[in-house]
């Protein structure tokens, strides 16, 4: 543990108590006379101004008296010679070695940006090596920030990237000196939105050392990226944040932008209108999750990672809204022109949102919780211990730091405020007015590419000429790279032809590569590369209202006291639109019932639904003349839907161009499903289950086009299934679960293209008399699960009966039991770091090129 002893750390703070007492009296009157010119030199002077709040002094709050930074000193002096160093102990240590050249060229880009005024895009990363407990491993890092506060002091802000494997499942992370995120208050305020089921990167403290030079204490935040929803158990969705280097809102996957992801193009071309004008989107809205989130910033009285240009977004692929995520928090400060200090004001996203009634009627349950509900209480209380704790660690380096103490007593006057809100609509129209320029162009040339389906729109901004030349432009598509020569009078137009020429209408199976590359002219010519910033072209299209009452009475009556819509028994209903039912509707279908549905027409349902077919009067869904209809969605906001004797035959999952992964989804909601068949489905899985707990029983799936059942997020009991002819089109597998739980028995698996179970990602599984056959792979488990099988038999297994490895690198490997195999003989492939137990006894490992295999074995096209 490179932790600083009690020793070293009690002469290290007895030094700088000593210090900072002597020059006290000092400096407290020089404050007194010159206390208007002292704030505006430190207004304007950044650096300044860092090293001094990196003590303490200001601390959470910016307020600065002499009698406060006495008192936080004496609370501190106190707090640091009682407080447990056992604790310390569970902050970690990171080391980073880097070669000399790297880290000179670390503090090249350092000096440049203290120089320049701000951190921009063009600054290079370094390689180095990173060791942190029980692990070590290649890294990639390189400055991170804009405002030169993350530079200031000795503590630099870095973005880390690992190659091989993860810090706490986390391979992209950053790390900042607690004082540019107002210390303790960001990791209180993101447990918070956490416990309120709210995303927030997974965050604490490391003891940095940086080439045998101890840093101190560093905050770790993991990077915006589909870990971050894997680890919320949320599906993986589009992630949007506004990009300062090009002044616009941006996407965090490059790859589905250049993959033409129907998702995330649906919701990035609409992405700046729904900011600007929320109350035309608000059914793209999740209302709820907002109102969370902002009563929890009210809580805090936190407004800083409230104003648009902070904020974060994730796009709920299955529920189609849009979520916070809570990001760049800096609690306890106020603004004068804030109602309370801290509230919105009329021109951000936020306030617009509070232009909707509805809204607001949530967001004032959501404070009355925090004001009312018992476990609220607990939960301050929670809060604040973790407050003093974490003010306890940052003290040993920033003595005069005070205490962030979370309170609900000011809530009633938030209340008020809502209360007071008038329901004006105020929009912003940015349609016709001029595309600032970003503030990095003064300095380098900045390229904003846009993009719809097959149009490229580029934006070359206004840079300084004098000093900058534009030489060429490389493309490069396939592993085919092309230059297009350029100059300074290029224009966009220009650019853009060029893109359309070379990308419209091209399969982009791999990522391509757009360099603009240029002269930095002076004394010497230096020659510089820069990658372009990319986004959506805005569309006022559309999609996914709920469907009005009036159209969805033309196929179904209402109870309106179940506040139910229902189809009689034996009833047939020929639908030819999508019908997508209101939150909180339930949906009922009678036995016998059938509803033949028209190509790309289905149900998305905002409830629960029940299907009350019999033996001998099965409820059928289909196509008209096809299995091309587009099927099922339910988001049972955790109802329950009880689903018996019902026959699914086709389906595509499809639903306005937008493609979910089953063509029979539950999402979010408890579940029942019995004695039902599932057949002929043209989606990437016949019955996806995702964030859903529940039982199947007496399930057949069988003639697929891909996976057959897929499992996330999900506790599942399964009995008395069978799954058959999986996957007519690519590898696929019979049941594959990820970050969920299952437990099956009497299970019976035939004729598939890749794995008849797969269990993967942090799952757990027990599965008791199956019987698999003709597959290419039996059973796997991999990325830390652990699977327990029982009464096994396996026959005609053509590549392996059994496997476990380690695919993705922020798991690692995975646990096989099995007894009563009756097939011991076969082959069974246990990877390095994987642990496979048959009949008792453990199989030897071996090497296995993980990577190699997918793209060639098991490799499927989905």
């Amino acid at each position: 543990m490179l932790i600083v002893s009690r020793q070293k750390s009690s002469k290290y703070f007895g030094k700088t108590l000593l210090i900072f007492l002597s020059i006290l009296l000092i400096c407290s009157t020089l404050v007194v006379l010159y206390q208007v010119q002292i704030k505006n030199h430190l207004r304007e002077n950044i650096i300044i101004r860092t090293m001094i709040k990196s003590y303490g002094l200001g601390g959470v709050d910016r307020t600065v008296s002499i009698l406060k930074v006495v008192d936080n000193l004496i609370s501190n002096l106190s707090d640091f010679i009682f407080f447990q160093h056992k604790d310390a102990e569970k902050v970690r240590p990171i080391v980073l070695d880097l070669k000399f050249k790297q880290f000179k060229n670390l503090e090249k880009s350092r000096i440049r940006a203290l120089s320049e005024g701000f951190i921009y895009d063009g600054h290079p990363k370094v390689k180095g090596i990173i060791k942190f407990p029980g692990n070590k491993d290649e890294v990639k890092l390189r400055l991170k920030g804009y405002q030169l506060d993350h530079l200031a002091t000795n503590k630099w802000s870095l973005k880390i990237e690992l190659k091989d494997s993860s810090f706490d499942g986390i391979q992209k992370f950053t790390l900042q000196a607690p004082h540019t995120k107002d210390f303790h208050s960001a990791p209180v305020i993101q447990e918070a939105m956490r416990v309120r089921e709210i995303l927030a990167p997974r965050d604490g403290y490391v003891n940095l050392t940086i080439n045998g030079k101890n840093i101190g204490l560093m905050y770790f935040e993991e990077d915006i990226n589909e870990q971050l929803t894997e680890a919320s158990n949320l599906p993986y969705g589009p992630i949007f944040k506004f990009d300062e280097k090009a002044n616009k809102i941006s996407f965090e996957d490059k790859k589905l932008f250049w993959l033409n992801d129907p998702v995330q193009q649906f919701i990035g071309g609409k992405i700046e209108n729904i900011i600007q004008k929320p109350m035309k989107y608000i059914h793209l809205i999740d209302l709820d999750k907002w109102a969370e989130y902002l009563s929890i910033t009210f809580l805090f009285k936190c407004f800083h990672g409230n104003i648009d240009f902070n904020l974060s977004y994730y796009f709920h692929p299955l529920n189609r809204k849009l979520e916070p995520i809570s990001t760049d928090h800096s609690c306890g400060q106020k603004e004068d022109h804030r109602p309370l200090g801290f509230l919105p004001v009329g021109s951000e996203f936020v306030h617009k949102l509070l232009e909707s009634e509805n809204f607001q009627i949530i967001l004032e349950k959501k404070i009355i919780w925090w004001i009312n509900n018992p476990s609220a209480q607990k939960l301050l209380i929670q809060f604040n211990k973790k407050s003093s704790y974490l003010k306890a660690l940052v003290a040993q380096e920033a003595p005069f730091i005070g205490d962030f103490k979370i309170k609900n007593s000011h809530l009633g006057e938030v209340l008020k405020w809502i209360k007071g809100l008038k329901h004006e609509p105020k929009f912003i129209d940015k349609k016709n007015k001029i595309q600032p320029s970003p503030l990095q162009a003064k300095f380098v040339p900045t390229l904003l590419v846009k993009r719809n389906s097959n149009l490229f729109q580029a934006i070359l901004y206004p840079f300084q000429k004098d000093t900058i030349q534009l030489y060429e432009m490389s493309l490069k598509v396939a592993q085919v790279k092309t230059i297009y020569p350029i100059n300074n009078k290029t224009n966009s137009d220009e650019i853009s032809r060029i893109l359309n020429d070379n990308l419209k209408l091209r399969d982009l199976k791999s990522m391509p590569k757009i360099k603009l590359n240029y002269f930095e002219l002076g004394k010497k010519k230096y020659k510089k590369t820069i990658n372009p910033h990319f986004a959506y072209i805005n569309s006022d299209v559309n999609l996914f209202e709920y469907t009005k009452a009036s159209t969805i009475a033309n196929y179904f009556k209402y109870d309106i006291e179940e506040n139910t819509f229902y189809i009689e028994e034996d009833t047939y209903k020929y639908i030819n639109q999508t019908i997508i039912f209101p939150k909180g509707v339930n949906v009922k279908i009678g036995a016998g019932s059938t509803l033949d549905f028209s190509d790309n027409t289905g149900l998305i349902i905002n409830g629960s639904l029940v299907v009350s077919g019999k033996k001998d009067r099965k409820v059928m869904l289909k196509g008209g003349e096809s299995s091309n209809w587009a099927g099922i969605q339910i988001n049972g906001f955790k109802s329950l839907s009880i689903i018996n004797n019902l026959i699914v035959d086709g389906g595509n999952g499809i639903f306005a161009g937008l493609s979910n992964r089953g063509a029979f989804t539950i999402n979010n909601s408890s579940f029942e499903i019995r004695n039902s068949l599932f057949q002929n489905n043209q989606s990437e899985d016949t019955l996806n289950l995702s964030n859903a707990k529940g039982s199947l029983d007496n399930v057949i799936i069988q003639n697929t086009k891909s996976d057959a059942l897929d499992i996330d997020f999900s506790k599942v009991k399964m009995s008395n299934s069978r799954f058959s002819n999986v996957g007519s089109t690519t590898g696929a597998d019979a049941i594959d679960i990820s970050k969920s739980h299952l437990v099956a028995d009497n299970i019976e698996i035939t004729n598939v293209t890749d794995k008849g179970v797969s269990v993967g990602e942090s799952s757990k599984a027990t599965i008791n008399n199956i019987i698999i056959s003709d597959t290419l792979v039996g059973i796997v488990a991999k990325d830390s699960s652990h699977l327990i099988a029982n009464n096994i038999v396996m026959h005609n297994i053509f590549m392996a009966n059994t496997m476990v490895y380690n695919k993705k690198q922020n798991f690692s490997g995975a646990i096989l039991e099995m007894k009563n195999i009756d097939d011991h003989s076969g082959i069974h492939i246990a990877e390095h770091g994987s642990t496979l137990i048959i009949e008792g006894v453990k199989r030897k490992t071996q090497k296995i090129n993980i990577k190699k295999l997918y793209a060639t074995k098991m490799k499927s096209v989905k």
